[in-house]
């Protein structure tokens, strides 16, 4: 294990703080942990690291459930200060905060950057603007953009948060949503599909027949086009899925809630990329990592029994790669499905990236 591996995350939830108002979806404070005050942080913290198995991983406190942004100065500072103490003592390496994009500004970005914060999670959800109005965001796609532009600008590590199946959502949208973010070429992205929790507007909705969530099936099927796109394009996508504790799940209403989404989204993408192989090349070979095995046996094997009706040839190797040899030219898993994104969902032309998401 080494710098290169993803940071533990020990998450820090203040439901609302900061929020200008509540979106029709959100019950935060319903299905997240407890909040946490900043004088109760070290001892927090310290109970989450006890439980860590790779000590050379780093480590880092993320301020989630809110608008970081926006809340009271002393009380934003009380937060960072109590984590550049931890820092300090080199018990975590680093900070990260989740906004909304229409309450970022320069000063602030300073401000954070000067104090630990090394990402900033960006709360877009939507680059649609029918979809943003009807789901109660109150800002549009241009301010979206433009809020993630100047994270970006600041040198703060951009992450983006997305979701699927909101109110007025489809899948063309999505895929125009998938796209903006590629133009953007933030590091990180999550992407969860919209659930019907206890207590908010949506239930209303829902139970008035007004709204109808995304099948599971469905679900999966968007995501793992969007993360293929991600993959593709070099974006990490850190989580798919909504994680709600156990002891929290009572508060769904409906949705396409599964405890392994993120799983059902990277077998169901690496199927596409085998059918969309075998449509095009005669001849093929997986050369499959060990370690990803499951990218075969998960789900009930459906993908090895797909490979199988298939014309390809299957290797296992000890690499960690994922290559797939096409009429004796090998390529690795993410150029194939960058090719596989261009050529669904073909870039406008408009965007500041080449129809194959290079940066002109």
């Amino acid at each position: 294990m080494g710098l290169t591996e993803p940071p533990y995350i020990i998450p820090v939830f203040l439901p609302y703080l900061g929020c200008p108002g509540r979106c029709i979806y959100c019950a935060v404070d319903r299905v997240c942990l407890d909040p946490v005050k900043p004088q109760e942080i070290e001892d927090y913290v310290k109970r989450w690291v006890k439980f860590f198995r790779y000590t050379e991983r780093r480590i880092e406190i993320g301020f989630y459930g809110g608008t970081f942004t926006n809340i009271p100065f002393e009380l934003m500072n009380s937060y960072l200060t109590s984590a550049g103490r931890l820092i300090e003592r080199g018990i975590i390496d680093g900070v990260r905060v989740s906004t909304r994009p229409d309450y970022i500004d320069r000063d602030t970005l300073e401000y954070l950057k000067k104090n630990h914060v090394k990402v900033m999670e960006i709360g877009v959800e939507s680059f649609d603007d029918d979809v943003l109005m009807k789901s109660g965001r109150n800002y549009d796609s241009q301010t979206a953009f433009e809020g993630c532009e100047m994270v970006k600008m600041c040198g703060i590590e951009l992450g983006i948060h997305l979701m699927v199946g909101l109110p007025g959502d489809d899948v063309e949208r999505d895929m125009e949503t998938a796209k903006k973010v590629i133009e953007l070429r933030p590091e990180t992205v999550r992407i969860h599909p919209t659930l019907v929790l206890r207590n908010t507007k949506l239930e209303e909705m829902f139970r008035m027949e007004h709204y109808q969530p995304l099948s599971l099936d469905c679900a999966v099927d968007i995501v793992s086009e969007m993360f293929i796109g991600f993959k593709g394009h070099g974006i990490e996508t850190t989580r798919m899925g909504f994680f709600i504790p156990n002891d929290k799940s009572h508060e769904i209403v409906a949705g396409p809630h599964h405890p392994s989404f993120g799983n059902l989204v990277e077998y169901r993408a690496f199927g596409k990329i085998l059918r969309w192989i075998s449509s095009r090349y005669e001849n093929f070979t997986v050369v499959l990592s060990r370690k990803r095995m499951d990218l075969l046996n998960g789900y009930g094997g459906k993908n090895r029994r797909l490979l199988s009706n298939l014309p390809g040839k299957l290797e296992i190797v000890d690499d960690d790669e994922i290559v797939f040899i096409l009429d004796d030219i090998p390529m690795d898993y993410e150029v194939v499905m960058k090719k596989y994104f261009k050529e669904r969902h073909p870039f406008s032309g408009s965007e500041r990236y080449d129809r194959g998401g290079n940066m002109r």
